[in-house]
């Protein structure tokens, strides 16, 4: 029996960390309601990982259940939609499929021989196909399965979080407080470009990292300005720190209540602030190392310019599964060009926005996944 078939008239058992606030899980919610939308019959096992768990709506949670409660057929084909180290394969499943990513150049040592023992390793773009490939798992595993957004929900146009000053611009963004998201980057540009005299703000919405506390993360943010910009509080454009748990239908909100999103990530396994940021219609500013590649381009964002850099010891001592790959390094002149661009061209600014939403809305919908699935099984 072919494995199009087994798809055809058999289940998918589906394991992931999906009911948490991490981006991975919003990843594997949208895959599995996708799926289920298509038709397809699947069974989900949920597992936890990082943020505990998350604020969804009494529908979608309603929906995730009641996959969990589908019953598997004795022939299905088991999808690990985590780390390949994580979860061990399902031996009584006719395929085992892996769907994993990662953020540099390529995978940790430990994966490659994990990532050999499934039948089928799904990535999401053609970058971590090269990623994998170069640091050993079988080519002919490697498939490619983008990831989806709830198109439905950024559809609608929502009121912002907080009230808006139509004279005013803000910059956005939204990340975990670490050395691969370019923080250092983003303020050193915002800083140098922007003076405190100039009607513009940058909001970070910003998540801790290895027990951080939201003081720590602006204690670190404030002595950075401070200390190695040499500049006082006084000096500096207006800058206002966000860290409040936003619900997960309230995302578009968010994106509503600025006027540009950027990020000058070291590297992203896709990205999907930036994609959010796009469905909405803001324009984007961040380099197109990692995942974002398969959405970004110079029509629909703002590509910042970078080189391709060993990851730094210190971060490689922070993150150890780093240690040895390369990532990228944004160009701090070239940001401030960028962003300085966006702040005095607000209406071509708005019109690549508009670009960036109907590609995101019509390529990346939730509607699309069954067709993805089909296509690469």
């Amino acid at each position: 029996m072919s494995i199009k078939s087994l798809l055809h008239n058999h289940s998918l058992l589906w394991i992931a960390p999906v009911l948490d606030a991490s981006g991975f899980a919003d990843e594997a919610r949208n895959f599995v309601l996708g799926i289920d939308d298509a038709g397809i019959p699947v069974h989900l096992k949920p597992i936890p990982w990082d943020v505990p768990d998350t604020e969804l709506d009494a529908a979608t949670r309603n929906r995730l259940e009641a996959l969990t409660q589908r019953e598997l057929s004795s022939d299905f084909i088991c999808v690990n939609q985590f780390f390949p180290t994580q979860v061990p394969l399902a031996e009584a499943a006719a395929v085992n499929v892996c769907r994993t990513i990662f953020e540099t150049d390529r995978i940790p040592a430990d994966w490659v021989e994990p990532c050999n023992e499934y039948d089928f390793v799904w990535v999401p773009s053609e970058f971590h196909m090269a990623a994998f490939a170069r640091s050993g798992v079988e080519e002919a595993k490697l498939r490619i399965l983008p990831e989806a957004i709830d198109a439905q929900l950024y559809r609608q146009k929502p009121s912002p979080l907080w009230p808006r000053d139509s004279s005013s611009f803000s910059f956005l963004s939204t990340f975990v407080w670490q050395p691969r998201k370019a923080w250092d980057v983003l303020l050193e540009a915002y800083c140098r470009e922007f003076s405190s005299d100039e009607n513009v703000s940058l909001i970070l919405k910003v998540f801790p990292d290895r027990d951080q506390s939201p003081a720590d993360i602006e204690a670190e943010a404030w002595g950075f300005i401070q200390d190695r910009l040499g500049l006082s509080r006084e000096e500096v454009p207006a800058l206002r720190f966000f860290h409040d748990s936003i619900p997960v239908n309230d995302m578009p909100r968010l994106y509503r209540s600025a006027d540009c999103f950027v990020l000058p990530t070291r590297g992203e396994g896709w990205g999907r602030p930036l994609m959010e940021a796009m469905a909405c219609g803001l324009p984007v500013v961040a380099p197109t190392f990692g995942g974002q590649s398969a959405f970004m381009n110079s029509d629909n964002a703002y590509i910042v310019d970078h080189t391709v850099v060993p990851v730094s010891e210190e971060a490689a001592k922070l993150y150890p599964k780093f240690a040895g790959h390369n990532w990228a390094e944004p160009s701090l002149e070239h940001l401030r060009q960028l962003m300085r661009h966006v702040y005095s061209n607000q209406s071509q600014a708005r019109e690549t926005g508009r670009r960036a939403r109907e590609h995101i809305l019509s390529t990346f919908g939730r509607d699309q996944v069954g067709k993805w699935i089909r296509s690469i099984i």
